[in-house]
C-alpha cells in the first residue's frame, strides 16, 4: 500500500513538472483595440463599432452601450459576436459632429472560463453633416389624375406634394360663346402641401406658376420655409406647375 501512495505522489509530480496539470485561469478579458480608435474624429454616421479582446469572449450581462456625451442618451445598438471581437451595431445613423462614449461595463463579457472583463470606455467623434441638393419638378396636371382633381398627391422618397379641396377663387365676367351671353364664372382652384418625409430633409423654398383669370397671365411666386403648410394660390390664380428645391442631410 505504501508502494502505491509513493508511485501516486510521484506520477503527480511528474506531471507537474511536464506542465500536464493546467493552472487555474483567472485573467479576465482585456480590450487590446477599438474601430473607431479612442479620440478618433470623422467617424461615418452609419459606423458600426468593434471592441477586440484579449482572448475569446462569451456574453455576461451586455451592458454596453454608445452614449451622446452632451445629452446622456444611449443611442439604441444590438450586439454580435465571433471569437474575441464584440460588434456594437447602432438600429440607426449617428448624429453628425457629435461625441459618442462607448462604455463597457464590468461583466459585460467574460471569457470562456467565465473571467468578467473590467469596466472600460472610449470615446470618438463623428463627422460633420452632408448635403445633397435636389429639384422636383410637377405640374397639377401630374399631381391631380381623379375627375374633380381633388384629394391627389405626388410622392418620391423625401418629399410629398399634395392638393387639397377644390374651391371657388372668385368669379369672372366675360361672354359665354356657348350660351350667347355675359355672363359669371367661378374660377375654380386648390391650395397644395409639401412635406417632407423624413427629418433628414430639408425643404428650402417652393417656386410656384399660377395661371390668372381671365387674363390667363402666368404668375410666379417664390414660398420659403413652406414645409407642411397648406400654400393658397391668389385670387383669381390657380396654381399650375411646381418646382420643390430642398436638400438631404447624410
Amino acid at each position: 500500500m505504501k508502494k502505491i501512495y509513493i508511485a501516486i505522489v510521484l506520477a503527480f509530480v511528474l506531471m507537474l513538472s511536464l506542465g500536464c496539470v493546467a493552472a487555474e485561469d483567472t485573467k479576465a478579458p482585456t480590450v487590446t483595440k477599438t474601430s473607431p480608435n479612442n479620440g478618433q474624429k470623422n467617424v461615418e454616421l452609419d459606423k458600426t463599432v468593434a471592441v477586440v479582446f484579449s482572448e475569446k469572449v462569451n456574453y455576461g450581462n451586455k451592458n454596453i452601450c454608445i452614449k451622446n456625451v452632451k445629452t446622456g442618451k444611449v443611442k439604441a445598438a444590438t450586439l454580435t459576436k465571433s471569437g474575441n471581437i464584440i460588434w456594437i451595431n447602432p438600429v440607426s445613423n449617428l448624429y453628425g459632429n457629435t461625441q459618442y462614449k462607448v462604455e463597457i461595463h464590468t461583466g459585460s463579457v467574460t471569457d470562456l472560463v467565465g473571467n468578467k472583463v473590467a469596466v472600460k470606455s472610449f470615446t470618438f467623434i463623428t463627422r460633420p453633416y452632408k448635403y445633397a441638393s435636389h429639384t422636383l419638378t410637377k405640374y397639377k396636371w401630374q399631381i391631380s389624375t381623379n375627375a374633380d382633381g381633388n384629394y391627389n398627391s405626388y410622392e418620391n422618397n423625401y418629399v410629398r406634394v399634395k392638393l387639397g379641396d377644390g374651391y371657388t377663387n372668385g368669379y369672372v365676367y366675360g361672354y359665354n360663346y356657348v350660351e350667347g351671353k355675359y355672363q359669371y364664372a367661378a374660377v375654380g382652384a386648390q391650395k397644395v402641401k409639401v412635406t417632407a418625409l423624413k427629418s433628414s430633409v430639408i425643404i428650402n423654398k417652393i417656386y410656384i406658376t399660377s395661371i390668372g383669370y381671365p387674363s390667363y397671365k402666368y404668375y410666379y411666386n417664390t414660398y420659403y420655409s413652406p414645409n407642411n403648410k397648406w400654400i393658397t394660390p391668389g385670387k383669381y390664380k390657380s396654381f399650375e406647375k411646381f418646382v420643390i428645391y430642398y436638400k438631404v442631410r447624410y
